[in-house]
């Protein structure tokens, strides 16, 4: 797969879409530390994306070297930089998910972290991590979604609906769909469908 060209916040898109496929592997595998990780890697690459995508336009000829604050990986300050454009963000109940997912980078990344009972990911997680990263995905400005969730839901590229990916690469990521789909069923509303001009 070819990232779209000229989108500042594309590679934290792709690497998102990948994460979120990741996290559906893992889980169902019952692997739930690394899953957890890959839970906070997607909200943490959305939350870059959207902040960036408040900040600069589509087409903008600047990198992402041009942005310091995208080194941190607070959470919690990644979504009040989108608040600015989008105060969803900044709601107390938001903050309290998103350093909550916070949480789950630190005990599944570093083995010293205390885990106690009650920190780790929970069925009760589930829906509330979908509807969180699927209102991330859908407020980021995505001009033609061409990424890895884009291409695999609809099975072809935005503006080329009869265009069919044969890839061996994307047979075997349909096997994460599919796993994310039994999860998550509206995953298909996370991405765009309609061509774009």
């Amino acid at each position: 797969m070819t990232l779209p060209k000229n989108l500042l916040w594309g590679d934290f898109i792709f690497y998102g879409d990948q994460d979120l496929l990741s996290f559906a592997l893992l889980y169902s595998g019952g692997l739930a530390v690394p899953a957890m990780f890959h839970a906070s890697q997607v909200i943490e690459k959305y939350l870059k994306a959207l902040a960036l995508s408040t900040v600069a336009d589509a087409d903008d000829p600047r990198s992402c070297e041009d942005f310091p604050w995208l080194k941190t990986m607070d959470l919690g300050y990644l979504a009040q930089k989108c608040a600015t454009k989008f105060p969803f963000y900044i709601h107390q109940d938001t903050l309290n998910l998103v350093y909550r997912y916070a949480r789950f980078d630190k005990v599944a990344r570093f083995p010293w972290h205390e885990k106690r009972y009650g920190s780790g990911f929970t069925v009760e997680d589930q829906p509330v991590f979908f509807e969180l990263v699927s209102r991330l995905r859908r407020d980021i400005n995505i001009p033609v979604d061409d990424f890895p969730l884009g291409l695999l839901v609809r099975g072809f590229p935005q503006n080329s609906p009869k265009a069919i990916i044969h890839r061996p690469i994307a047979d075997l990521q349909r096997i994460a769909l599919a796993t994310l789909r039994k999860t998550f069923r509206k995953v298909d509303e996370m991405v765009r469908w309609e061509k774009t001009k």
